[in-house]
């Protein structure tokens, strides 16, 4: 057993968790210790004691880590998504913890943050911050000098930390203003391109003007995608996406997906196959954000389209199962990707050999991957070069 029951060490333990809390960019913290082969949460940040009685698989798993043991997102990993504390309150999505455990091996317990929201991890000053943590509960529990080296300690990256996030604020108003400031003017173009190809006011005259004017209105669609694609990543790398959750009917956001690609399918000469909402029984109804869901859908079967060639066939299944998540599939039959690119296309700026043609910035799978985690689901890519390209997503059934 580690420390004494004094009011010092409660006073130890409650600055580490809030220290942790704060440097981590956290909701929570807590310090659990081994008691006589059970676990006993010593401290708490940001919750009641009682909402976290269920944390013993949280423990368990990070004893048996050898350094810090993060947890993306919980509703995603097999060891935790059925956890009381995923399923139910406090809704834990991201937990990063650190066995306790002094220099000759012994283990103590553990200190943790946990997050409602799925992250992608911590940097290297936050994990650095959390190891310093966990060695001031073993070293200086109940000795106050102990919190005051620590405050000191890390006076210099509480600093950075709070520069980083005046820094993120700046950087969202730079990209709302920027939105403004290239959508408007492009917008513009656009509006005056369609009323000038609609001819109000009588013919245009040569008909080379009219072949002008489909070139300008080409690229500025083509500019506006690429500007919307930009900004909607950067918002996703900053975290200003924000989720309005409703419920509605995946089979007919499915209807409406496939009404607004049918013409982009057509002119490839591909077709698509999407599922009827079946006769007598519940329609697929889901709680999440339907806007969000609809641009998941058209940037997977976009995606599709540009890769399949004609006479392809486009797919999009539905399943839900008992696990509390929905799944659709969208496959193709279109060029596939090599086991070796596909870590390649999942990243930013993406691109492999024989898609260098297809325009845009490799932006599309990125920004889908991250709104599905945003929503605490989880994406899968399998496909075979050649035959075709299968994505699954999973959503949770929040209804």
């Amino acid at each position: 057993m580690l420390g004494g029951e004094d009011a010092g060490a409660e006073e130890t333990f409650n600055c580490i968790t809030g220290l942790a809390a704060r440097l981590l960019g956290a909701p929570f913290a807590l310090v659990s210790l081994m008691e006589e082969s059970r676990n006993c949460l010593k401290s708490h940040h940001g919750f009641e004691a009682n909402d976290i009685q269920g944390n013993w698989e949280f423990f368990s798993q990070t004893l048996l880590s050898e350094d810090i043991l993060i947890v993306p997102n919980a509703t995603a990993d097999d060891r935790f998504r059925f956890n009381p504390l995923v399923i139910g309150e406090p809704h834990v999505r991201f937990y990063a913890g650190i066995p306790l455990r002094s220099r000759d091996g012994q283990t103590y317990g553990t200190l943790s943050v946990v997050d409602q929201v799925p992250r992608s991890g911590l940097s290297d000053m936050q994990r650095k911050i959390l190891r310093e943590l966990a060695g001031m509960v073993i070293n200086g529990l109940g000795a106050d000098q102990a919190v005051k080296q620590m405050r000191q300690g890390f006076d210099e990256q509480q600093d950075l930390l709070e520069r980083s996030q005046n820094l993120c604020r700046a950087k969202s108003d730079f990209l709302a203003h920027l939105s403004h400031e290239l959508r408007n003017p492009l917008n513009a173009v656009l509006g005056y391109t369609d009323l000038m190809l609609s001819a109000p006011h009588g013919p245009l005259g040569d008909t080379r003007y009219r072949d002008y004017m489909l070139a300008v209105q080409a690229s500025g669609s083509h500019m506006l995608s690429l500007v919307t694609d930009i900004l909607e990543f950067a918002k996703l790398e900053s975290g200003g996406v924000k989720l309005t959750f409703e419920m509605f009917d995946l089979h007919e956001l499915f209807h409406q997906t496939q009404q607004m690609l049918a013409r982009s399918a057509e002119e490839k000469g591909v077709f698509l196959l999407f599922p009827e909402a079946p006769e007598g029984k519940p329609s697929a109804v889901i709680e999440a954000d339907v806007v969000k869901v609809r641009q998941i859908l058209i940037n997977l079967v976009s995606n599709a389209i540009k890769f399949t060639p004609a006479g392809g066939l486009i797919t999009l299944q539905l399943e839900q199962t008992g696990d509390k998540m929905v799944r659709f599939k969208v496959k193709d039959t279109g060029i596939g990707i090599a086991p070796e690119n596909m870590e390649r296309v999942m990243a930013p700026f993406g691109q492999v050999a024989g898609a260098a043609s297809h325009e845009g910035f490799g932006l599309g799978l990125p920004i889908t991957k991250g709104l599905i985690e945003r929503h605490g689901g989880r994406l899968h890519i399998s496909s075979t070069p050649g035959v075709g390209t299968e994505v699954e997503v999973q959503l949770p059934c929040r209804h």
